[in-house]
């Protein structure tokens, strides 16, 4: 009997941060793209911050099953 391995896709996507910790970043933005791949059936796996002091940008990577 054979084992069945999920395949998976992945997406990173960038957003940036330069305001991150005021109220010019716009989390509203931010969790409308979330939701808007969300509704794609991709799903927030990891995030990390990126730059110097982390405020450059931030990372989310995705993933879903592979068609």
């Amino acid at each position: 009997m054979g084992v069945l391995l999920m395949q998976w896709e992945y997406k990173t996507i960038f957003f940036k941060t330069k305001h991150f910790f005021s109220d010019k970043f716009g989390f509203e933005k931010l969790e409308k793209e979330l939701n808007r791949l969300g509704a794609e059936g991709w799903e927030l796996v990891s995030s990390l911050l990126q730059g110097v002091g982390g405020t450059d940008g931030l990372i989310g990577i995705f993933k879903r099953p592979a068609n």
